[in-house]
């Protein structure tokens, strides 16, 4: 699990600001344009829906927090020795059956990646007349953020992390959450398929292979590679090209629910429920993980829908008709936000997991794992998100103007540009952690206090070291950017 989107929003956030002036004379409707046309009267007040990007840095902020809180119940997971205790926790405590629910995190950081990929791109290979400097520049940026310190990471973790998994005093529950198979760092898959991660496959191979919570990266850059082609392929700038980029994207996510479906029935899915997902004892059970780690949980064309609705999400937002129907059918729009959160909300307090197949639960049904596994996590989930981005980011009165200025504060905004840094570091962190203090010690289901307290322990150590690491590259590109200009003048003469 974990993913942090990684395009940093820092700079072109604060630039348009929390009410979007510069897209106003592009995008919005202003107000001089509102009253020439007579849409307003003279003592009447005039909403500014012109899209704002700083919402945005306030989402990632909640994910990021979200996505390590998961993954520290994730580790205790693994880490206990007692499965059945494990699973046996699902089902009678509903405060960590609640908490551990990885997608609604993952849907908005993909839902935020097509997004932002669509609201930078579209419109440029709509108005260049070269697409080569385009998607170079597009390339190079997402590249220069990401792989370098990626790779830094992937060293440190081969010379000095893997050297402790061979240690024989090494406590039961690191090798368990950390190095045992199919663990975060699989000593094998760390051994052999390393490769893997350099090359942004590792969501491809059994449990991600090493490292695997990197899988969501890999899915990212696949979708960055990828994106900018499909584009090139629809003809931008050949009318209707914009409706081209809608049918493929609703192609895409019709198809992502059909694949999801044939997996749902190929696997009998439901039979497994709830799923004894951390006993690896089980045969059974263990195939099964393998297979949908394959072709569901890690897999990139399973992931294509939340992505898909972040760029259709873009093209919306970015329609001034659109976001004027948004502002007349505010109420209905608010009531369909509404309830699609109680729906997403009241599905997780089922539990997914738990010591053996139940017949009686409400996902052995096969309408009822329809609902959870398809129509949930390729439409209901993205959809939620994608109308967040258009609340939000218009600032329609009431609750979207509330929850834009919420998430526009300034230490959301900090907490997002140190989200990809905070991807990189919590593992490490978290093993940290586990080294002195095993949750074998500490954990108990009955105990949630004990469980917050070591999470905001791990959360506030890796935002320090997120901070530290964050400085550290701004000042190498710094260095990297002064000197290729030097080089760049010093040809030029």
């Amino acid at each position: 699990m974990g993913f942090v989107l990684t395009t940093p929003p820092s700079k072109e956030f604060r630039c348009n600001g929390v009410h979007g002036v510069k897209h106003i004379q592009k995008n919005g409707s202003s107000i001089k344009h509102a009253v020439t046309n007579g849409t307003v009267g003279k003592n009447q007040a005039v909403h500014d829906d012109s899209p704002t990007l700083a919402p945005l840095s306030g989402i990632r902020a909640f994910a990021s927090v979200t996505i390590v809180c998961i993954h520290v119940a994730h580790w205790v997971n693994l880490s206990i020795g007692d499965r059945k205790k494990v699973h046996g926790a699902f089902e009678t405590s509903a405060w960590w059956n609640y908490l551990y629910q990885p997608d609604p995190p993952m849907d908005a950081f993909l839902t935020l990646t097509g997004f932002l990929a669509a609201w930078s791109l579209i419109p440029a290979l709509e108005h260049t007349s070269g697409y080569y400097k385009t998607i170079k520049r597009y390339y190079l940026k997402r590249i220069w953020h990401i792989v370098p310190p990626y790779y830094l990471f992937l060293g440190g973790l081969y010379f000095f992390l893997m050297p402790v998994a061979s240690n024989p005093s090494l406590h039961g529950d690191l090798w368990r959450g950390f190095f045992d198979r199919f663990a975060t760092m699989d000593q094998g898959a760390c051994a052999t398929l390393l490769w893997r991660n350099f090359t942004f496959t590792n969501n491809m191979v059994d449990f991600a292979g090493c490292w695997n919570i990197t899988w969501s990266l890999c899915v990212q850059m696949q979708f960055y590679a990828a994106f900018p082609l499909a584009l090139l392929a629809l003809q931008p700038q050949k009318p209707g090209f914009r409706k081209r980029v809608v049918a493929l994207c609703i192609t895409i996510i019709a198809g992502v629910s059909c694949y999801k479906t044939w997996q749902m029935f190929h696997t009998q899915l439901w039979t497994y429920m709830p799923l004894a997902a951390f006993d690896q004892s089980i045969v059974r059970v263990n195939k099964l993980m393998i297979f949908m780690g394959h072709h569901s949980y890690t897999n990139f064309v399973s992931r294509l829908s939340a992505l898909g609705m972040g760029v259709l999400a873009a093209l919306a937002l970015s329609d001034q008709h659109f976001r004027h129907w948004l502002g007349r059918n505010r109420a209905t729009t608010y009531q369909v936000w509404v309830g699609l959160f109680l729906v997403l909300a009241g599905s997780g307090i089922v539990n997914k997991f738990g010591c053996e197949p139940d017949p009686n639960h409400i996902s052995a049904s096969i309408p009822g794992l329809f609902f959870v596994f398809v129509l949930t996590q390729t439409f209901l989930s993205p959809f939620f998100y994608a109308i967040m981005l258009a609340v939000v980011m218009t600032r329609q009165p009431g609750l979207g103007r509330f929850l834009s200025r919420l998430l526009s504060a300034k230490l959301l905004a900090w907490l997002a540009d140190l989200s990809y840094d905070i991807y990189l570091i919590h593992s490490f962190v978290i093993f940290g952690i586990w080294t002195v203090y095993p949750p074998s010690v500490w954990w108990d289901v009955r105990k949630p206090s004990t469980f917050i307290a070591v999470f905001c322990a791990a959360f506030a150590l890796t935002t320090m070291l997120a901070w530290l690491h964050n400085r550290l590259w701004a000042a190498v590109r710094s260095a990297a950017s002064k000197i290729t200009l030097s080089v760049l003048k010093q040809k030029t003469v």
